[in-house]
């Protein structure tokens, strides 16, 4: 096997492992941030909390192969021990799809700010450039001036 097909097995394998746990150190301060000044911490209290559809909605973009509930079943399983009567499946998709619209915009467009942030003060550490992981998400912009001079907050 080739470097970059056994890289990308040990990738898979890793993947099966992750858990958003790894994220919660950074990102909590901030979500609590987030979900007070959009008045969405004092929300009336549903099985989908916005603290939990803000999770739900980085883990979906986690694991993009998955439906919405395959993916709260993974967010939930982390939760199990501290819950074990925790039902499997709570909800219906339909459910998330509107706790997502519940939530908005703004906690999570005040959680991309924060990671911007965060990484624009990254030192470079290989040739000058930042080295950072990939999801495999591929985005295009026209090549235009602008875009051309643009830096990252």
């Amino acid at each position: 096997m080739d470097l970059i097909g056994k890289l990308e097995q040990d990738l898979k394998d890793l993947s099966g492992d992750f858990t958003l746990e790894a994220l919660a150190e950074e990102v909590e301060p901030a979500l609590d941030a987030a979900l007070e000044k959009h008045g969405k911490d004092k929300q009336r209290k549903s099985k989908l909390s916005p603290r939990l559809v803000v999770w739900l909605t980085l883990a979906l973009c986690l694991m993009r192969p998955l439906s919405y509930l395959n993916v709260l079943g993974r967010v939930l399983s982390g939760l199990r021990r501290r819950f074990p009567g925790l039902e499997r499946s709570p909800v219906t998709d339909g459910a998330i799809t509107h706790a997502r619209k519940r939530l908005g915009v703004g906690v999570i467009r005040d959680l991309f700010e924060h990671t911007a942030r965060k990484a624009a003060e990254v030192e470079p550490d290989f040739h000058g450039l930042v080295s950072v992981i990939v999801d495999g998400s591929l985005l295009t912009a026209p090549d235009t001036p602008a875009n051309a001079t643009r830096q990252c907050p």
